[in-house]
């Protein structure tokens, strides 16, 4: 939990996106215990990247259903304007079967040091969200 906190703080960016709660969230998306997927696995949770300020930073985080019902990634959230995620609708992961969301982080405004940024994933899996820590090492 104090991981999410730094990595909210650290932005330069502020964010407009309002905090949604847990609950309200749970209850928003109409999940219930019965329709979560059990194991939703994404390679590579922490991530660290080293770059020269000004470099735009370009990956994919990789989403495998490893169960037997289909996973639903409702919203993907970022932490920081700077993090931009190409997700625009909800989408549907069969069973054994994989998807990639590309993401974009702009290094203009990070400054030099350590970064974090924090991107989040809700769905039908539990736990109900799912984050990839960044780390952003600035050089000079």
């Amino acid at each position: 939990m104090g991981f999410l906190i730094l990595a909210i703080q650290a932005c330069s960016s502020r964010s407009d996106k309002k905090q949604i709660p847990i609950d309200s969230a749970l209850n928003r998306l109409r999940l219930t215990p019965d329709s979560l997927v059990s194991i939703v696995s994404i390679d590579r949770i922490d991530r660290l990247y080293n770059v020269k300020k000004g470099d735009l930073i370009e990956d994919s985080i990789i989403i495998k259903n490893t169960n037997t019902s289909d996973a639903v990634i409702e919203q993907i959230n970022s932490s920081c304007e700077c993090t931009t995620v190409d997700f625009k609708n909800k989408s549907v992961i069969k069973s054994r079967d994989s998807l990639a969301i590309k993401f974009k982080i702009k290094s203009d405004d990070l400054s030099h040091g350590f970064n974090h940024r924090t991107i989040n994933l809700l769905g039908n899996f539990y736990p109900f969200n799912k984050n990839v820590h960044i780390t952003i090492f600035v050089k000079e």
